[in-house]
């Protein structure tokens, strides 16, 4: 079953290097988690990849959550939570 979107729209820094969002399968929240080079991978093709991550994030979380959910279908978990990195990104 595909992940949909938080409808809160909620997310938060988890370190320097990522973000972690919830999505949901469901009535259950599945944890997400994007790395800033994945972002800045997104943006590159745009010219946006110096940007601070939390812009990033807001401008590509569609694509992101996309990917997070063809990984969640597929049964790509990390540690209870789906990780998209930039070998997602580069591969979509």
């Amino acid at each position: 079953m595909p992940l949909t979107t938080d409808p809160q729209q909620r997310f938060a820094n988890y370190d320097v290097f990522s973000i972690r969002f919830p999505m949901f399968d469901g009535t259950k929240q599945v944890t997400c988690l994007v790395t800033s080079e994945a972002l800045q991978d997104l943006a590159a093709p745009d010219g946006r990849h110096l940007e601070p991550i939390e812009e990033l994030f807001r401008s590509y979380r569609s694509q992101v959550e996309q990917i997070a959910s063809d990984k969640y279908d597929a049964g790509y978990l990390t540690e209870g939570q789906v990780r998209v990195v930039n070998s997602d990104v580069k591969s979509s």
